[in-house]
């Protein structure tokens, strides 16, 4: 019975965590990355909004963004970049 409960809270709890990160996702932030290389520009993003970042080098390469200014979603920030 305790392992069963055990359980529950853990799937609970896992669950409430992937919430928070949707609602922290869909949430709209001050976003000011200026025009750089596009790896700079991700970096500069997982910065801003505290997360971590995993690209291949060689698809980002030595490619350029004209940046993402504004109040904007993380999704809406990465388009723009």
């Amino acid at each position: 019975m305790r392992v069963r409960v055990a359980i529950a809270v853990a799937c609970l709890s896992l669950a409430a965590a992937s919430l928070a990160a949707d609602v922290e996702a869909a949430m709209r932030r001050t976003t000011d990355i200026p025009e750089q290389s596009l790896d700079g520009a991700l970096q500069a993003l997982a910065k801003e909004r505290q997360l971590q970042m995993i690209y291949a080098y060689e698809v980002v390469g030595e490619r350029r963004t004209e940046g993402a200014r504004g109040e904007l979603t993380f999704a809406e920030a990465m388009s723009s970049l």
